[in-house]
Formats: C-alpha cells, sequence, structure tokens
C-alpha cells in the first residue's frame, strides 16, 4: 500500500509540475506607469476609495490610504485628510 501511494503522488507531482509550468504568468509591464507609481521609495496617496479590511468583512467607505516606501502609513476617512504637497494622488472612482 505505501508503494501505491508513494507511486501515486510520485505521478501527481510529475504531472502537476508540468501542468503548472504551461500557466506561468507572464511579468505585467509597468514601464507606462509614471516615474513616481514605479518607485516605492516615493509616497502616493489613494484618495477616495472603498476599503476592506483582511479578516473583518466590512467595507470601509470613501477613505484615502497614505503609501510610503511601498508600505501603507495611513488610512482616514477622505474627508478627514489633507494629503501633503509633494505626494503623488490617485483618485480613486468614488470621488
Amino acid at each position: 500500500m505505501k508503494a501505491l501511494t508513494a507511486v501515486t503522488l510520485g505521478a501527481v507531482a510529475v504531472g502537476g509540475s508540468t501542468l503548472a509550468a504551461s500557466r506561468v504568468p507572464v511579468a505585467p509591464d509597468f514601464s507606462a506607469l509614471p516615474v513616481a507609481a514605479q518607485s516605492p521609495s516615493s509616497a502616493v496617496a489613494l484618495t477616495h476609495v472603498n476599503v476592506v479590511p483582511m479578516g473583518s468583512g466590512r467595507v470601509l467607505r470613501d477613505q484615502t490610504v497614505l503609501v510610503e516606501q511601498g508600505r501603507i502609513r495611513g488610512l482616514r476617512s477622505a474627508d478627514e485628510v489633507q494629503v501633503p504637497a509633494g505626494v503623488t494622488t490617485v483618485r480613486g472612482m468614488l470621488g
């Protein structure tokens, strides 16, 4: 029984790797984006967006998300935030 299981798992592993290799995703071309959007060190404010916090199942509507150096640094209601000068702003579809 152990030998049969090993053979079956081996066949699945070999077949699975061939299948996975045939579906390798193509990396998106970000060269058309503005330089500020390509650089993780720049700050970006996503304004008037809905946010769904992981694990909560609720939607925070009309928020501003501040991203600096590739990390979320702030989240507030869009009407409470004044985006600092020099920060690239990407306006969402809500505002």
